[in-house]
């Protein structure tokens, strides 16, 4: 059976508004405080700045303008964030337009989403996360809209979303990179320039630089709390352990390329197979894998020593 277009729009209609609806009222009704990341927003947003230690400014501009519509009315700052979220699910659903004739497959890609464990349950901790979300959307729709129209208008917003999208998270950087290098692979195809390839990037850099200027009067502050947050400085091993691992913690590898990670589980992973090998070739079996559930390194060795203890009793403990 068919499904008419005006059933589609309805029913897209009352997916986003229930959505705005449920994830406003649960943490407005079970939670006792705001999420510490909106706090912490509030509190930057006191004290506008191009800037701040951790993030750059967005997040904290757009939580000063509604807590000077709402004041310290809580459900206001859950509302917003599915603000953000539903706007996004709007983009998606324009951008499915130009590739599905049938409506129902924009509404199954916007359902999709709604899957996602990033585009509910999180979302009432309005965040540079969550803030960055319709930037997300919008900065791929007016690249596509641009390529496909070629219109100024399309090219300037391409360029004004991207900055946005940068100025509420550093890791926007990543679609960024993505979007250089489709672009170069499409000048290689080509084999010509448009000169509207340039507006996108001459709207970044304005609408950035107030931030950079302010980045380099204040010593880099915000890129060495993210350097500062990947924990590079602290080893959680012991000596001859053969694998280490811990309980995902999202901080642990905050501000690293995906890609460092998995080279990461490579090398490891290679590692292994070499010691194991090497144990194999002297006959005699490798050390066992030893699951240690803290990142306390203390802790850790005090653990270690007890084992070696019970191990003297009975070589089989592990």
């Amino acid at each position: 059976m068919q499904i008419k277009k005006n059933d589609v729009n309805k029913t897209l209609t009352i997916f986003l508004l229930a959505h705005v609806i449920i994830w406003t009222l649960i943490p407005t009704f079970s939670n006792i405080n705001l999420p510490l990341d909106t706090i912490e927003a509030l509190a930057w947003g006191s004290d506008l700045d191009w800037g701040y230690n951790k993030h750059p400014p967005l997040s904290a501009f757009i939580v000063e303008a509604f807590y000077q519509l709402f004041k310290n009315q809580d459900w206001a700052y859950y509302f917003l964030s599915q603000l953000f979220v539903i706007s996004s699910f709007f983009i998606v659903w324009k951008f499915s337009e130009d590739f599905f004739q049938n409506k129902i497959y924009g509404l199954i890609s916007v359902l999709l989403l709604e899957g996602i464990y990033f585009y509910n349950f999180t979302t009432p901790e309005f965040n540079v996360y969550v803030c960055q979300l319709p930037f997300r959307a919008l900065t791929v729709y007016f690249c596509w809209k641009s390529l496909k129209n070629n219109d100024t208008t399309s090219w300037l917003l391409f360029g004004l979303f991207a900055a946005l999208g940068f100025l509420s998270h550093y890791l926007f950087l990543y679609l960024i990179v993505a979007i250089i290098i489709f672009f170069t692979i499409l000048l290689t195809k080509q084999k010509k320039f448009n000169l509207k390839y340039l507006v996108p990037a001459f709207v970044f850099l304005i609408v950035l630089l107030p931030h950079l200027i302010w980045l380099k009067e204040n010593n880099y502050i915000t890129l060495t709390y993210a350097l500062h947050r990947t924990g590079l400085e602290e080893q959680y091993f012991l000596k001859g352990e053969v694998l280490h691992f811990s309980k995902y913690s999202p901080g642990r590898m905050y501000g690293l390329s995906p890609i460092l990670t998995l080279w990461n589980h490579i090398t490891t992973l290679i590692a292994m197979e070499n010691y194991v090998n090497s144990s194999y070739a002297k006959a005699r079996m490798p050390r066992g894998l030893l699951a240690v559930q803290t990142r306390n390194i203390d802790s850790m060795k005090s653990f270690w020593r007890g084992v070696k203890e019970k191990m003297e009793q009975d070589p089989h403990f592990i």
